[in-house]
C-alpha cells in the first residue's frame, strides 16, 4: 500500500492527477488507513469541491491518525462553507465525542471559525447528541465568543444548552445559591482560593475555610 501511495505522489508532481488518484485508490483497496493515500483523496475531493467526501476522509483520519489533525485543520473553512457541508460535517463528526472535541479546540482558535463551531453544536443538539457531551463543547464556544466580545450570542448560547438541572438554579446570576459545581462557562463561577483558603460547593451551599477552620461571617 506504502508502495502505491508513493507512486501516487509522484505522479502528482509530474501533474498526472488521474493517474495518480487511481494508484491511490489502489493503496487504499489494500489498506484503507493508508495515510499518504487518504491526503492524496482528502486533497483530491477538496480540489473538487466534493466536500462530503473530504469530510468522510477527514473523519477516518481524525479517528485512525489523530496526530494528522493538524493537517485537516487549516481546510475546516473550506469544508464547513455551506449550511449543507455543516450538516453533512455532523454526520460524519458526530457520532465520536474525540472527533466532535478535536473540530470544536480548532474552530476556537480564531474569531472567524467561531460562527462554523456554534452551527455545528447547533447541528449535534438537532441530531439528538445529548446535552452533557455538547455542554463542555457549548461552554468553549460561548467563552470563545465572550473573549471575542459577542456578548450577546455568548450568552443566547450559554442559555440554550442548559440542562434541566441548570435551569433551575439559573436567572439574573446563574447559580446564585451554589447548588450545582461550576460547569467552566464564563457565566458561571469561577472559584479561586487564596493562600491558606479553600472553597467548594457543597450540598448546602458554598463552603469556605481558612487554614482548614471554617469561615464565619458577622455583620453582612
Amino acid at each position: 500500500a506504502r508502495y502505491l501511495s508513493l507512486t501516487g505522489m509522484i505522479l502528482m508532481k509530474q501533474g498526472r492527477v488521474d493517474d495518480a488518484q487511481r494508484y491511490f485508490e489502489d493503496a487504499l483497496s489494500v489498506m484503507p488507513t493508508e495515510i499518504q493515500a487518504l491526503f492524496g483523496r482528502f486533497g483530491y475531493f477538496l480540489s473538487r469541491k466534493e466536500t462530503g467526501k473530504a469530510l468522510q476522509l477527514a473523519s477516518l483520519i481524525a479517528r485512525r491518525w489523530p496526530n494528522q489533525w493538524n493537517m485537516i485543520e487549516p481546510y475546516l473553512p473550506y469544508l464547513l462553507e455551506t449550511d449543507e457541508a455543516i450538516a453533512e460535517a455532523s454526520k460524519a463528526l458526530g457520532n465520536d465525542p474525540l472527533s466532535r472535541d478535536r473540530i470544536i479546540r480548532s474552530l476556537v482558535k480564531q474569531p472567524s471559525t467561531l460562527e462554523k463551531a456554534v452551527a455545528l453544536i447547533e447541528q449535534w443538539k438537532a441530531d439528538g447528541v445529548a446535552l452533557t457531551e455538547l455542554r463542555p463543547l457549548s461552554i468553549s464556544v460561548s467563552n470563545a465568543l465572550f473573549t471575542a466580545k459577542d456578548y450577546t450570542r455568548s450568552y443566547f448560547l450559554f442559555r440554550t444548552m442548559l440542562d434541566d438541572a441548570q435551569k433551575q438554579v439559573t436567572g439574573y446570576i446563574h447559580n446564585a445559591q451554589f447548588r450545582q459545581k461550576p460547569s467552566g462557562s464564563i457565566f458561571d463561577w469561577r472559584i479561586n482560593a487564596p493562600p491558606g483558603a479553600s472553597m467548594m460547593i457543597r450540598d448546602n451551599g458554598l463552603e469556605i475555610r481558612f487554614r482548614n477552620s471554617p469561615v464565619r461571617f458577622s455583620g453582612l
